[in-house]
């Protein structure tokens, strides 16, 4: 009896295998062989089903008698190009438990991020097992089956491939006092996980209103590879921009209709990748508010300074509105991580209208929230070097408005070098931010009495702080004073390159000319030795 069953099936096996050539729809069994790992290339179009029947022979094991550890585990790893994403969708699962709990389960990972979590795992305490969908973000795809109880029939998937087009849809709610109605967030597949050096993918955001409405886009993380490049295109697909990684933040994008399209290339880059802030407008909103200043904030990289806005606005013009993000990456080349902390405090938050200021823990927007305030006093703050800071103003800057915040790679607990500063509180911060006018220690310390010999405090040059401006390490964006400088020297460079090719056109033509001269006076002396040769020989 038991073999009339193995070749009963062995013939059926042989007949879903002459099926399955011949069809388009191809059919996997994942535990088939036992525990080897299989893997499927596939294109867009490519469909299949993928299951999982119990072996007859393995089914005739007796489970009871072996370990409680003993579990069969196959896998299948669904492969596609780099614009694909893999769409499953179960069907008649049938993943059983034992009266224990010990229960069969099957698990989708993404290869890229396999060891750090499984993406969706369903067992059979689960309900509904049969309605289970799932979009991959990247062009790869692992089924784990893991087996601990006997079954004839643990689940059947079908895979179909797509182009990887992620959708986004917004569905706004506007009232009579808001015509701007937020969305959400677009990103790079599991930020702030750096994403495949493969990757290519298209993101739509949609705007689903019954009045016109437009999309709003601004992002709050940029941190992709120098090869990588983002596109956007307008809602009749021409396209708005383009960005590369040596960006450090995109322009604020706003779109002529209801739909936005993002495309993104990693072109064998790979990194953090970015995030996206979406929104959706209608009506009359001043260009102010929909598209902020960005032009401002960057990395810090050095081992001290200072953050310094103030006189952004010219007197008697109207207030601005920026928006700019700073990330504290300070480089531990010439530290040790284990001693050395990164220390910051807000110094000066003055007449910002609508002022929010964010500081979080690490180098994305994703990170912890720090309290950098405890009602009108500022708070310091002090993390690892290796952790760095994320910070984000957004605020409406009139010609009062001021902004500083302070910050030092410092050490404690241990002597300090002949290049560092002792704080009263005994840390060792760099020397050269000893009497700059910021609180670097924590406790003022490094601001003595002695400072103030050189610029009084009374002055109005050290009360203003300008002169920071020309000083190393000290970020002060101030766009009038900067524009007005970058355009003439702009102007003064385009101007030499004029005149330079006006000269250059001169010598040119002088030397065309004097050529001409030359070959046409040779000519001449040519002649006239023919002639002179022909007289004489007539003579």
């Amino acid at each position: 009896m038991g073999r009339r069953k193995a070749l009963v099936f062995f013939f059926l096996e042989i007949f879903l295998t002459i099926t399955d050539c011949s069809s388009n729809n191809k059919r996997y069994d994942i535990c088939r062989p036992f525990n080897q790992k299989k893997v499927i290339y596939t294109t867009v179009g490519s469909r299949g089903t993928v299951y999982a029947k119990n072996d007859s022979n393995l089914f005739n094991l007796n489970y009871s008698k072996l370990n409680e550890s003993f579990s069969r585990q196959c896998s299948l790893h669904i492969l596609s190009c780099p614009s694909c994403m893999v769409n499953l969708r179960f069907k008649d699962v049938n993943l059983t438990c034992s009266k224990e709990g010990v229960c069969n389960s099957v698990c989708i990972v993404e290869p890229p991020y396999l060891i750090l979590r499984s993406l969706k795992c369903v067992d059979g305490t689960a309900k509904n097992n049969s309605s289970i969908h799932y979009k991959s973000l990247t062009s790869q795809v692992n089924l784990n089956f893991v087996s601990r109880y006997p079954y004839r029939h643990a689940f059947t998937a079908e895979y179909l491939i797509t182009r990887n087009t992620q959708l986004a849809e917004i569905k706004p709610e506007f009232n009579n006092k808001a015509n701007i109605s937020f969305g959400g967030y677009v990103s790079t597949p599991f930020f702030p996980i750096s994403y495949p050096n493969d990757l290519t993918f298209e993101q739509v955001i949609n705007c689903k209103a019954s009045v016109t409405c437009l999309i709003h886009l601004i992002f709050v993380d940029f941190q992709i590879a120098e090869e990588s490049i983002i596109e956007f295109y307008d809602s009749d697909r021409k396209r708005l921009g383009v960005t590369g990684g040596i960006t450090f933040r995109p322009p604020v994008m706003l779109s002529s209709g209801p739909m936005l399209y993002i495309k993104f290339f990693a072109n064998a880059g790979s990194s953090i990748g970015y995030k996206a802030q979406y929104s959706c407008v209608q009506g009359n909103v001043q260009d102010s508010i929909l598209k902020p200043n960005t032009n401002c904030g960057g990395f810090v990289e050095n081992k001290g300074g200072a953050i310094t806005m103030m006189h952004m606005v010219e007197e008697f013009e109207p207030a601005i509105l920026f928006d700019c993000i700073w990330l504290f990456r300070t480089s531990h080349k010439y530290y040790n991580s284990k001693t050395h902390n990164l220390y910051m405090k807000v110094i000066t938050l003055n007449d910002l209208a609508e002022a929010n200021l964010v500081v979080q823990e690490g180098r994305t927007s994703d990170g912890r929230l720090l309290q950098w305030r405890n009602g009108s006093h500022f708070v310091e703050l002090a993390v690892p070097i290796e952790v760095g800071y994320y910070v984000r103003l957004t605020g409406k800057f009139n010609s009062n408005s001021r902004l500083e915040i302070a910050y030092a790679a410092f050490s404690q607990s241990r002597p300090c070098f002949r290049n560092e500063f002792r704080c009263g509180n005994e840390r060792c911060i760099p020397v050269r931010l000893q009497c700059d006018g910021f609180d670097h220690c924590g406790d003022n310390s490094d601001e003595s009495p002695e400072c103030f010999e050189v610029h009084d405090r009374e002055s109005a040059e050290y009360t203003d702080k300008s002169w920071y401006a020309y000083k190393s390490n000290y970020y002060f964006p101030n766009s009038t004073l900067y524009s007005k400088r970058y355009h003439i020297l702009i102007g003064c460079f385009i101007g030499f390159i004029v005149f330079l090719i006006i000269i250059l056109l001169a010598v040119y033509k002088i030397t065309t000319h004097y050529h001409f001269q030359t070959n046409f006076h040779n000519r001449l002396i040519s002649i006239s030795q023919l002639l002179c040769k022909n007289i004489h020989h007539n003579f």
